[in-house]
């Protein structure tokens, strides 16, 4: 699977369950993504985004990118 402007998938290691991130109607939606089965999905809440933005995951370098902002900086990436 690989990760694309809208969709982002993170692993916690080999054989765990991933987290499936996906942005729809300029809503980020989540679900884990395991080998069995995928779970239901659900909309990330304000709270949950700013959480992401503020502890720098892989979620917020993601959305950052799609947005072509640059981490730490008010401009665009040039």
């Amino acid at each position: 699977m690989l990760n694309g402007p809208n969709d982002l998938f993170v692993s916690a290691g080999a054989g765990l369950p991933m987290n499936h991130y996906q942005v729809r109607n300029g809503e980020i939606w989540f679900r884990v993504f395991g080998p069995v089965s995928a779970g239901k999905w659900r909309v990330l809440s304000e709270r949950d985004v700013l959480m992401h933005l503020v502890l720098k995951t892989q979620v917020a370098t993601w959305l950052y990118q799609r947005r072509g902002f640059v981490p730490g900086t008010l401009r665009r990436a040039a």
